[in-house]
């Protein structure tokens, strides 16, 4: 009996963790596309205090699903007994692979293009930035929900 109830309080927290960056990633397009203007218009100097708030926002934001996936933030170190072992850590690793991958070649990118338009580049980096941290989370999600439907 003890037993079936660690593992439900198991699953819930994980399934709340891969609920949370899932939906962390998917507000973060939204995001994307008001940091970016934010850019635009810094950059045109029609910006107002806003504008320079929402690319400064992004910049954190890029970092909070990352943050979850490797257990840093509150929530998770609350719950570490349950969201904490071997598989998680593969998982982690996978993840945190493939956004590295995503921000290097985005980077890459944005380099250069930045020797030809500078402007170009500098409007992209919100959406590398937060693209490579929506990679994490969602790779992330995606195995969680391999494993379940593994598990079934």
């Amino acid at each position: 009996m003890a037993e079936q109830s660690e593992m439900t309080r198991r699953d819930r927290a994980q399934r709340s963790r891969a609920r949370q960056l899932t939906g962390l990633s998917v507000g973060m397009v939204g995001m994307v596309m008001v940091a970016t203007l934010g850019v635009w218009r810094l950059m045109h100097g029609t910006g107002d205090r806003y504008d320079l708030m929402f690319p400064a926002i992004a910049a954190l934001m890029a970092w909070m699903v990352p943050a979850v996936v490797m257990g840093w933030d509150g929530g998770s170190r609350r719950e570490r007994k349950w969201l904490e072992d071997e598989l998680t850590r593969e998982w982690r690793g996978r993840a945190m692979a493939l956004g590295f991958l995503v921000l290097l070649a985005g980077m890459s990118g944005l380099y250069l293009v930045g020797l030809w338009r500078p402007d170009l580049a500098m409007v992209g980096f919100p959406a590398v930035l937060m693209g490579s941290g929506m990679i994490v989370g969602l790779r992330f999600a995606w195995l969680d929900h391999q494993a379940e439907a593994d598990d079934a």
